[in-house]
């Protein structure tokens, strides 16, 4: 992470606090398979409010952000359309170049030259995505699935969707999905306590879900922190069941040998935080799916003793045939994780 002033609570729009230093894993694999499928690697996102820190999870490098897609219509465009380029970059980046002056004569010398090599990045992301689009795998656009929270889980289905489709149809290797972004400020009155028997809350999660993880929520044997732990447990079940899809859309592709594209596949799921409340990131809980075929252990918790997350990267990169000793900051890496996977 690249250093800076210390930002708090704000958003963090200026300088480079906040950004990553180096890439990350899914652009280190990336770089090293380019040129094998028509696209390096694919970005989703769902509900993604910003550009800033809180709204970016993957960097090419230091100082250099991914933006993702989080529109499912253009992104099936992107990845299924067969419109030039140029098409693109009028219909997007002209579109949004009045704004671009603005923000060019308001910006100090270092915000201008980070806005310029986001608009180049925008425009070799456009072009990139457009050359080489399959004309096999035939699929129908998804419907408009209107704006707000309301369109929230829909685009987060149509995003699951185009993910599998992306990994399927052969046109990446590599995809991430962004949900909402730090600091998630949504309700989500599509979950309900209803749905849960097991849990203890009625009605439909109202709450800002970011604010709810603030309120006190371990003692089980108060009836106020229980409700709360509860809800907390729904919204969190509900990115689960999405997890749960993807896993099923690519185990329900069999390839010619008889395993799966998720045997293949390693769908790994997290937060940026372990401990909502205190903003803790010891003892972080991570969910990996599939991946069977290159050596990681199914259906087990499996306690890493304190290892670092960087460990856990160098073990994807190491298992699917890119070694790396240490990923990210070597003071906190150590190396790829024997006790998670047999093939490193």
């Amino acid at each position: 992470m690249n250093p800076g002033e210390f930002c708090g609570g704000n958003e963090c729009d200026s300088g480079t606090s906040g950004w990553a230093s180096g890439p990350s894993v899914d652009q280190y694999l990336a770089g090293q398979i380019e040129g094998e499928t028509p696209f390096s690697s694919v970005e989703l996102g769902v509900g993604v409010e910003g550009a800033n820190n809180r709204h970016r999870m993957s960097f090419r490098g230091s100082d250099d952000p991914v933006p993702p897609i989080d529109q499912p219509q253009f992104a099936f465009q992107r990845l299924f359309g067969s419109a030039a380029a140029t098409d693109v970059e009028g219909s997007v980046l002209d579109t949004v170049r009045g704004d671009l002056e603005r923000l060019r004569w308001r910006a100090d010398s270092t915000s201008r030259e980070r806005l310029e090599a986001h608009v180049e990045s925008l425009r070799q992301l456009e072009i990139g995505m457009w050359e080489g689009a399959p004309t096999s795998c035939s699929v129908r656009p998804p419907p408009d699935a209107g704006k707000g929270i309301a369109a929230y889980p829909v685009i987060g289905q149509q995003m699951v969707e185009l993910a599998a489709l992306s990994l399927g149809c052969g046109l990446t290797r590599i995809v991430s999905l962004l949900w909402s972004g730090a600091a998630a400020k949504l309700s989500m009155p599509w979950v309900s306590g209803d749905r849960y028997p097991d849990l203890e809350f009625s009605g439909v999660l109202s709450n800002d879900f970011h604010s709810l993880g603030h309120l006190p929520f371990f003692d089980e044997s108060l009836p106020e922190q229980r409700v709360v732990r509860h809800k907390l447990i729904a919204g969190w079940r509900y990115y689960a069941e999405q997890v749960a899809m993807l896993a099923d859309r690519l185990k329900g592709q069999v390839l010619d040998d008889g395993t799966t594209l998720l045997d293949h596949t390693l769908i790994l799921w997290g937060s940026e935080l372990a401990h909502p409340d205190t903003h803790t990131m010891n003892g972080m809980p991570l969910c990996a799916v599939g991946g069977g075929a290159h050596g990681f252990r199914q259906g087990e918790t499996i306690d890493l003793g304190g290892a670092q997350i960087n460990d856990v990267l160098s073990t994807i990169t190491s298992a699917f045939g890119y070694p790396v000793q240490r990923f990210g900051h070597p003071d906190y890496a150590t190396g790829p994780l024997s006790a998670w996977c047999d093939a490193v």
